[in-house]
């Protein structure tokens, strides 16, 4: 672990604000998107890791549960500063939001697990999962398929460019068409589910992911080490796909 403060380096709230915007909308570690998107040109990949290493532990000044534990495991075993960064200390905004946000992290951090895995995004999902509740009549595996990996690809809670990419895999037009919705469905008026019912939908297949995959670690393993199955997690940067 560097030992280094991060106070030598300049963050100014602005930069913050930005940071912290495409961070929760994109998740860690992704270095590269992060200063692309948030505009912080100024900052090397290695500063924005070593921020986001901080503020992941500024977090953890708030956080409990699942969450604490799942952020305690990742910045336990990844190299990174030491204490957070001075603009992080004590940040009303950090402390008001924190449970969102350290929910938020965990399922952006394991969705990126699921994206380094051998190819099948819902290797982690037992086949009792699909049987149950659907978000609307047509939806499928490929569906819950196209829905993960469309938020990795163009962030939370983005469904209209996750449900304009038609490289997913989502369900034809004319399937949601012909398939019907009965009155009062969480359907919207062109055949999809609110992004309410998305969201959701979205939330469950990673819980349910990482629920199986904590069932398959060692019992040693269960409270502390990697986050993921062979790679140091967070330490080294994904192979992106990333938004236009």
């Amino acid at each position: 672990r560097r030992t280094q403060s991060l106070s030598e380096v300049k963050w100014t709230p602005t930069e913050r604000e930005r940071f912290q915007r495409v961070l929760l909308t994109y998740g860690f570690p992704r270095p590269t998107l992060i200063k692309r998107v948030a505009h912080l040109n100024q900052h090397t990949e290695e500063e924005i890791t070593d921020y986001t290493h901080a503020f992941i532990l500024a977090l953890l000044e708030h956080v409990s549960g699942e969450p604490k534990e799942y952020l305690s495991m990742i910045t336990s075993s990844t190299i990174g500063p030491s204490e957070p960064h001075p603009t992080l200390i004590n940040w009303d905004k950090m402390k008001r939001s924190s449970s969102v946000w350290g929910r938020r992290l965990c399922n952006l951090h394991f969705l990126g697990e699921m994206a380094r895995g051998d190819g099948d995004w819902l290797a982690l999902i037992p086949t009792s999962f699909f049987s149950g509740p659907k978000p609307t009549a047509w939806w499928g595996r490929n569906d819950d398929k196209g829905l993960l990996e469309g938020t990795y690809t163009y962030g939370y809670a983005r469904y209209d460019h996750i449900k304009g990419d038609d490289s997913l895999g989502f369900t034809s037009k004319e399937a949601k068409a012909n398939a019907g919705h009965k009155p009062g469905s969480a359907a919207t008026t062109n055949g999809w589910p609110s992004a309410d019912v998305l969201t959701r939908r979205l939330k469950r297949l990673i819980d349910v992911a990482r629920k199986h995959w904590r069932k398959r670690l060692p019992s040693n393993k269960a409270g502390g080490g990697r986050a993921g199955g062979a790679s140091a997690t967070g330490s080294i940067e994904m192979k992106l796909t990333v938004p236009k």
